[in-house]
Order: C-alpha cells, then sequence, then structure tokens
C-alpha cells in the first residue's frame, strides 16, 4: 500500500524535472514557442570568418535581433537575420560585421541608408561587409616592410638616392 504514494511523488518529481528541462533548452537556444516569430533578412558576405549562429545583430549599437543562419552560397556566404522588430530598409542599406572590443565577440552590424532614399522592396538582400582580417593585416605590414627593405637596401643603401 505504501508504495502507492511513493510512485505518484517520483512522477511528478520526473515531470517537474522534465518540464524544467524543457523550459532550459528553450531559453538557452532562444526558442520563441508562442512569442512573434520576428522578420526575417538576408546578407551576403565574402567571408564571415569568426561570425557565429545567433550572434547579435545591431543598429546604433542597440540589438534588435540575431544570426539565425549562415550558408554558402556559391562563393559568399548568406547569412540571415532574425530582427525582433520590423526595419525599413532603404537604398544604401548594408550589413557589415563588426568586433565588441579588440577581441570581442563577432556582431552583424546594420547601417541604413541615407534619409529620404525608396525604401527597399520585402525580401531585398542587404549587401554586407567584411572587416580586414587579422592574417590580412599582418600579410600587408609584411609586404610593407619587405618593399620598405628592398628600397632601403637597394637603391638608397650607400648614403641616398643621388650620392
Amino acid at each position: 500500500m505504501s508504495s502507492t504514494p511513493q510512485v505518484v511523488k517520483v512522477g511528478i518529481f520526473m515531470t517537474v524535472c522534465l518540464v524544467l528541462l524543457g523550459w532550459l533548452i528553450l531559453r538557452v537556444e532562444d526558442w520563441k514557442l508562442w512569442g512573434p516569430k520576428g522578420v526575417r533578412v538576408d546578407a551576403v558576405f565574402d567571408s564571415v570568418v569568426g561570425l557565429d549562429d545567433k550572434a547579435a545583430v545591431r543598429l546604433a549599437g542597440v540589438r534588435v535581433g540575431r544570426v539565425d543562419g549562415i550558408r554558402l552560397e556559391g562563393r559568399k556566404a548568406r547569412v540571415s537575420l532574425l530582427l525582433d522588430q520590423p526595419i525599413d530598409f532603404v537604398e544604401g542599406s548594408s550589413a557589415r560585421i563588426a568586433n565588441q572590443g579588440l577581441l570581442g565577440d563577432k556582431f552583424v552590424e546594420l547601417r541604413l541608408g541615407p534619409e529620404g532614399a525608396a525604401l527597399l522592396p520585402p525580401g531585398a538582400v542587404l549587401p554586407g561587409t567584411t572587416p580586414v582580417s587579422f592574417d590580412d593585416a599582418m600579410a600587408k605590414i609584411e609586404e610593407i616592410g619587405s618593399t620598405v627593405q628592398d628600397f632601403l637596401g637597394g637603391k638608397g643603401g650607400k648614403g641616398g638616392a643621388g650620392a
């Protein structure tokens, strides 16, 4: 007789645990089952190195959405942005990948076109710009250094250009 109440208690405990686990999964994955889904906008970039799925999307420094998928389309990366609210994009609007600080996470920064410009049609794809990567910057510095070294060693190594 005493085992039936114990089975009920274990059943209630397991149900509560499963509900909590489901809630945690929804929070961690940022899934919204009953709320508004948001507005989807796509942007195309040459490279999205370091940008993660679910990264922040910001406009004027304010978080307005998140990255909701990155896929390869030809030789470019197409990034799907899920915005919390509709934004009126006008001609000249673009997206760019930016860093939070020197070593911070990467996010997508939206830049709106000039005021008074024509609105982009629904489903328009924003052009994206990628900042210079650390590797590209180091390669450019190395190239400049070798050019300076060639100049000083070849032409002007003994007293300058006309001596």
